[in-house]
């Protein structure tokens, strides 16, 4: 495996404004059709701050994937071994960004996933693209490579069947009336998406690039 280039240098801090702006942009789609502004107050009170280190890290790792692939002539990690494979490449991305303040992000040299409220969860990798080609997918934005699970380990892989809707993370640690959140999935493109209770993917509203020190 070739390894990944040191990471540049840092430069001045724009983090506290994104981060801001993610906090708005999540309150703005998922919570004020729900319960109006008070999902804003328990999220000030520091109530996201679960799911938003997972969605900071789950795009880190979106980019990370990507950039594995890339540096391996388009190939994707193999299922036995994906984390390990991947690792110092989310190492690399995670340096370049700025402190997370109390947002808890993914521990690259530990065991990878989303700790909200009382709830943690893992991922694992697909097996049916273990080594796969990123030409011989027909479509990136649906191939799910990297998903959420119920429990946690170190290189788990499994064939990604979706889970219950019903049975992921409450939105915002469960302050927003028992709203669902949808379980993380990436996809070969190297985007992070949501799957919400249609089985439809969607956007978090975030990425690890706008995280970045400018």
């Amino acid at each position: 495996m070739q390894t990944p280039p040191a990471p540049s240098q840092k430069k001045k801090s724009n983090t506290g404004l994104i981060v801001g702006l993610i906090i708005a942009a999540v309150v703005i789609c998922c919570v004020l059709p729900i319960a109006g502004l008070v999902g804003f107050g328990f999220l000030a009170a520091g109530q996201g701050a679960g799911m938003i280190g997972c969605t900071i890290s789950m795009s880190a790792l979106g980019d990370s994937l990507r950039a594995y692939t890339l540096d391996h002539n388009g190939t994707l990690p193999t299922a036995k071994d994906w984390q390990t494979q991947v690792m110092p490449y989310l190492e690399k991305e995670l340096s370049s960004m700025d402190d997370p303040g109390p947002f808890k992000i993914f521990d690259p040299k530990g065991e990878w996933g989303c700790d909200e409220k009382e709830f943690k969860s893992g991922l694992a990798f697909n097996t049916e693209f273990s080594g796969k080609k990123l030409k011989d997918l027909p479509d990136q934005t649906k191939a799910v490579i990297l998903f959420e699970t119920k429990t946690r380990g170190k290189n788990v892989s499994a064939k990604y069947v979706p889970l219950s809707h019903a049975e992921s993370p409450a939105l915002f640690g469960g302050v927003v009336g028992g709203e669902k959140r949808g379980w993380f999935v990436i996809t070969a493109d190297g985007l992070s998406r949501l799957v919400n209770k249609n089985g439809e993917m969607r956007s978090p509203g975030s990425t690890s690039r706008n995280l970045k020190k400018n």
